[in-house]
């Protein structure tokens, strides 16, 4: 079974939200940006364009992740990220 989400509202051309991601509330997302398998994105979060979310990221409410980001998989993103910006982790383990 072929799975297709449709959310013109708030997303720009050429982006990818993958089956299993769960995206919340009042959400604005860029033109070419990948949210992959297992992503969790808060309500309020803003994706600039040219992201990727890897796969069980988790952003929390009201997170901006800046243009040209890369947040890397299974990261929990509590604060913000600036543009061309690598989160390897935003909380200390």
């Amino acid at each position: 079974m072929k799975q297709v989400a449709k959310i013109a509202a708030n997303s720009n051309s050429n982006s990818i939200i993958n089956t299993g991601a769960i995206v919340e509330h009042d959400w604005r997302i860029g033109a070419h940006v990948h949210i992959a398998r297992g992503v969790v994105l808060s309500g309020g979060v803003e994706v600039g364009d040219h992201v990727h979310i890897g796969t069980g990221a988790i952003v929390i409410q009201g997170i901006k992740i800046g243009a040209g980001s890369v947040v890397v998989a299974s990261n929990q993103i509590v604060y913000p990220a600036g543009s061309h910006t690598q989160a390897i982790s935003s909380v200390e383990k």
